[in-house]
């Protein structure tokens, strides 16, 4: 029998990860705020074009959606989180974001982890799944903390 994957934490996983929204950075001599800023919004474009697709394809799942079908949908974001977190080591940031940086690229990795693991996970566990959607959401949480901070060094944010 397949795995299956209960629709509430999918939706639960797809509005926190549809929420995230970014102001974007990337390069070699130390780039400008204002470039900074267009580098950051240019990078981050696939991880919410990933979160789109994502998104739709969640719309037409139900309780009996195989967790391989999940798995395999969600590796596309997986795909862009990653290309974003190495996008962001081929950019000399200003001095001002660098350590902020750096927190979004370590903060990127669980994520990626999170995304990986849900092939493992066991359908009909409903512990299982409630642990793995509430581990995603601190992940995704700490990730969007890092970058507000990139976008409050950048200017982009008041306060």
């Amino acid at each position: 029998m397949a795995k299956r994957f209960a629709i509430s934490s999918l939706v639960t996983v797809s509005l926190i990860l549809g929420n995230l929204t970014l102001s974007s950075p990337s390069s070699a001599a130390p780039i400008t705020k204002a470039a900074a800023v267009k580098q950051l919004r240019k990078d981050v474009k696939p991880v919410v074009a990933a979160l789109a697709k994502f998104g739709v394809k969640v719309k037409k799942w139900n309780n009996s959606t195989p967790v391989a079908a999940v798995a395999s949908a969600m590796k596309p974001l997986g795909t862009a989180f990653q290309n974003f977190s190495f996008a962001l080591l081929r950019v000399s940031w200003p001095r001002n974001a660098r350590a902020d940086v750096r927190a979004v690229y370590f903060a990127t990795s669980p994520i990626v982890a999170d995304i990986n693991s849900v092939a493992a996970l066991n359908g009909n566990d409903s512990t299982a799944i409630s642990a793995w959607v509430s581990g995603m959401e601190k992940d995704v949480a700490a990730w969007e903390n890092a970058i507000v901070l990139v976008e409050h060094d950048l200017g982009l944010r008041v306060g």
